[in-house]
């Protein structure tokens, strides 16, 4: 009998499905693939380097990401690493799985393996999340309108009533309502039977072509000018420029992203004011 396969061997298949895909970082597979992981990049980055397991109730969510073909046997070294003792993990036979075949094709169920395939082609479209021209014109015109979609995110069935939207946001429930309207007649909100409101899918995505630009930028400098004038932290900038090709703008998004992980160890909630890190990227071509 096997001992079994580690945190960090099924962290390694992970890895290899997502090379697989043609995905050389990380950070560029779950900005391509959040809508569907439906996870922060610091818990996509924590299984990936072996620090934890998806939880089992994301782990389908995984299968349909990675496009895993043998769902069987993914699922099996997925329970083979979640065991906590070599007792239990014992009771896995070798030739029972290998962390190695995540390609493979299972003939046993094959059946399965058409029907998710079938909904592997749906969520590939990404045009089914991505904000009609109809649904930008909206938000470009009122940024609060995306910060009401936001608050839907990762809310599952359960819904919001205009007033708790409107403390959300700050608003009266007049306008509130008025901007719920205006989400339902572009079709990114629902109202439930119970009264309250929805939206009409679990994500949202700004194009990332042309007629999402001109959305992004009034993002940007929304965040930009809320820096800058808070009042309560003081801050301040410092400008750096530095010419990257696209593979090594993703190899600094990385490090970046790992240096703010690695950096949890310095917070402290004792000693003084917060900081906070903001990093903008640029395609200007005169820098």
């Amino acid at each position: 009998m096997s001992e079994g396969i580690s945190q960090k061997e099924f962290s390694q298949i992970v890895q290899e499905a997502r090379k697989a895909l043609g995905f050389k970082t990380a950070k560029e597979f779950h900005r391509d693939k959040n809508s569907i992981l439906s996870i922060s990049y610091e818990s996509y980055s924590n299984v990936e380097s072996g620090r934890a397991l998806p939880s089992a109730d994301k782990l389908n969510l995984f299968i349909d990401a990675l496009e895993i073909k043998d769902i069987k046997n993914f699922v099996y070294n997925y329970c083979n690493a979640l065991m906590p003792t070599p007792l239990l993990k014992s009771f896995f036979k070798e030739n029972e799985g290998s962390p190695r075949a995540m390609h493979v094709p299972s003939e046993g169920y094959a059946n399965y393996k058409e029907k998710f395939q079938a909904l592997l082609e749906f969520n590939r479209i990404q045009s089914k999340y991505e904000l009609t021209n109809e649904q930008l014109s909206l938000m470009e015109s009122d940024l609060i309108c995306w910060d009401i979609v936001n608050f839907f995110i990762s809310r599952e069935e359960e819904g919001l009533e205009c007033e708790e939207i409107a403390l959300k946001t700050g608003e009266s429930v007049e306008n509130t309502l008025k901007r719920i309207e205006l989400l339902i007649k572009v079709g990114i909100l629902k109202k439930l039977e119970n009264g309250k409101y929805l939206a009409s899918q679990y994500a949202y995505i700004i194009p990332r072509k042309a007629s999402g630009v001109k959305f992004t930028h009034l993002l940007v400098d929304r965040e930009l000018q809320k820096t800058f004038t808070d009042k309560k932290n003081s801050p301040y900038t410092r400008f750096r420029f530095l010419s990257l090709k696209p593979d090594a703008r993703e190899k600094i998004e990385a490090l970046i992203d790992n240096l703010i992980l690695d950096c949890r160890q310095l917070k402290s909630v004792d000693e003084g004011k917060p900081h906070y890190l903001q990093v903008l990227f640029s395609d200007r071509q005169d820098l």
